[in-house]
């Protein structure tokens, strides 16, 4: 993949997707990583669309922006800054479709001069070591940005994209839930996004942590929780779609379009914090 950068991991790393111009949950994410002692220039890193369905994708881009907040490049960045339709954007599907027009649209139209030139920056791609494992971030996949990999998608696809990208641990975002699936040829680790919640009915978002700890590798999932109502002001300002406006409160996506069959039985069923370790680097 070219246009993919070199980076230090440095003990430990939050992991965080797709903001989706949700700046109040941004700003609760930048509040964590504080808390948490992390440097948000080293420590920190985005798997893309940060600006998608809520009301502020300048406040939101500003964020990441101005802190030095490394991001991957996402299919809705794609999108934006140029002229292919061939992706595999949420629009596609179903209701999404006009939904996706209406906040496209409005990014669009509004999306300053300097936030361009700054998605036109992004790397599609990130590479790490930790000890002697090699990692990857990516969007959806290392083959295709707007690939969806799921929990549930079969584990030879997820062997083949892990030997094609040459690491054992692939970081990734896009599907919108978060997870994490481990075997003996790959970990692959989804920390979900903090721009909507993951379907669960909560209004809680989803961020990661990587950390060294001795010889082992810990990968957490953990939930984040922000003031909803604020960021579901500003969409009633500007007129987004009301129906993710809706589901900042009630943790229900208004489609299921994309999801497989066992992603979607899972609607409304809480999610739990979840923690795998690579031993032995």
């Amino acid at each position: 993949m070219t246009n993919c950068i070199h980076i230090e991991f440095n003990e430990k790393m939050m992991v965080f997707g797709a903001p989706s111009s949700n700046a109040a949950a941004t700003e609760a994410l930048i509040r964590k990583a504080n808390e948490l002692d992390l440097d948000l220039k080293t420590q920190v890193i985005c798997t893309g669309d940060i600006i998608a369905y809520c009301g502020r994708p300048n406040k939101t881009t500003d964020l990441l922006r101005e802190n030095s907040i490394l991001s991957i490049l996402g299919n809705v960045e794609e999108k934006l800054i140029s002229e292919s339709t061939h992706d595999n954007h949420p629009g596609k599907y179903s209701s999404y479709k006009e939904l996706s027009e209406k906040w496209f649209k409005f990014i669009k139209n509004n999306y300053k001069q300097e936030n361009y030139e700054y998605i036109r920056s992004l790397p599609r791609c990130a590479r790490f070591n930790i000890g002697n494992k090699r990692a990857v971030v990516v969007h959806g996949s290392y083959t295709q940005i707007d690939k969806y990999i799921f929990k549930s998608t079969p584990e030879q696809e997820k062997i083949e994209e892990a030997f094609i990208a040459d690491a054992e641990i692939i970081i990734g975002g896009h599907c919108g839930l978060p997870f994490i699936d481990k075997n003996e040829k790959y970990l692959w680790f989804n920390p979900g996004l903090i721009g909507l919640p993951a379907n669960d009915g909560t209004s809680r978002v989803w961020y990661g942590l990587i950390e060294k700890v001795e010889n082992d590798i810990v990968f957490k999932i953990l939930p984040l929780e922000y003031d909803f109502k604020s960021e579901q002001k500003f969409m009633k300002q500007f007129d987004m779609p009301e129906e993710y406006s809706i589901t900042l409160e009630t943790g229900l996506w208004p489609d299921e379009s994309i999801l497989p069959d066992f992603e979607k039985s899972q609607r409304g069923v809480q999610i739990d914090r979840k923690i795998e370790k690579i031993s032995g680097i």
